[in-house]
């Protein structure tokens, strides 16, 4: 039988307390400190992509 979703969440928040981080999270924070790579990957694929043309 597989396990509830409470019950998975509940094991991941006890692993992130062990490891030092809270577990909690917001919709809009999660995008916020990941943005700046996705601008940075696109630039360096366009530089790649010219680079091949």
């Amino acid at each position: 039988m597989p396990a509830s979703p409470d019950r998975v969440l509940h094991m991941l928040h006890q692993v992130l307390k062990r490891v030092g981080l809270s577990g909690d999270f917001s919709a809009w924070f999660t995008p916020e400190p990941c943005a700046h790579v996705t601008t940075v990957s696109q630039r360096q694929a366009a530089k790649a992509t010219w680079r091949l043309l």
